[in-house]
């Protein structure tokens, strides 16, 4: 069973991702509630919610839960989602759809 080790919002500036808040395990949905409020910088082209763990072989795991494109006067994309993500971006035993 995995470990989870807390929760990160994170926002793309231009070719980069940066992490504007980290939250522990237990705030779950104080991170989802970040991740949802509005944008208000048009430097911000995109934001994401990820959950970092611990697998049972000691590897560290990155697992995006919702993600967002932004237009740039910080409106969102249309087409963007905050629905949960799978986790089909590379991790061992991942499922694909």
């Amino acid at each position: 069973m995995a470990l989870i080790l807390g929760y990160e919002v994170q926002v793309k500036r231009g070719s980069k991702w940066e992490t504007i808040s980290r939250y522990d395990p237990d705030d779950r949905l104080q991170a989802q509630k970040v991740f949802k409020s509005p944008v208000n910088d048009p430097s911000i082209t995109g934001i994401r919610w990820v959950m970092e763990k611990m697998s049972d072989d000691g590897a560290f795991r990155t697992r995006p839960l919702g993600f967002r494109w932004m237009n740039s006067d910080s409106t969102e994309s249309k087409g963007a989602s905050a629905k949960p993500a799978t986790e089909k971006h590379g991790l061992k035993g991942a499922k694909r759809r």
